[in-house]
């Protein structure tokens, strides 16, 4: 487990994102507005980074131990609300809102090995990923509902532009 919040720690950190919560299987990172590439794409290659160096961990797993490992992915965009728990000993950061809750609440729509998405992330990033539709995704306590799809690989045009950008 330690090898793998590493690699998602440094993963995230990589594509400008904050790690602000370890949970007791998982992370939650953010990746808010700023200078450089658009938030949501920022998210979307993180996750995309990430299931490609979390291999090596999978592939470790079944030779050591005959197991399959794999990790789901979920991603939501909007506003969240960030603050400090805790006191001078001890202080960490939540992000609590509407849309950390359907970021969790997709999570237990993700297959393993999935990376899942709402719609309106796919919105910012239409033309730039391959998408697959899930359907819609009903909302625990609300009346609304909420576009799911999968995340399958940047489109070509996009990756070659990002290998010569990082050469």
């Amino acid at each position: 487990m330690r090898r793998t919040f590493d690699l998602a720690l440094e993963t995230v950190h990589q594509h400008g994102g904050t790690v602000n919560q370890f949970l007791a299987d998982g992370i939650m990172a953010l990746f808010a507005d700023g200078s450089g590439e658009h938030h949501a794409c920022r998210a979307l290659n993180a996750a995309l980074d990430a299931q490609e160096r979390l291999e090596t961990v999978r592939r470790d797993v079944r030779g050591s131990y005959d197991l399959e490992f794999r990790v789901r992915m979920a991603i939501n965009t909007g506003p969240v609300v960030v603050g400090a728990i805790g006191a001078a000993l001890r202080t960490d950061y939540t992000a609590t809102g509407k849309t950390a809750g359907i970021a969790s609440q997709l999570l237990g729509v993700a297959e393993p090995g999935q990376i899942v998405l709402t719609g309106r992330t796919r919105e910012l990033a239409i033309g730039r990923y391959n998408f697959g539709r899930l359907g819609e995704m009903p909302l625990p306590g609300a009346l609304e509902t909420v576009d799911v799809y999968t995340l399958t690989r940047e489109t070509l045009g996009y990756v070659e532009s990002t290998r010569l950008a990082t050469v």
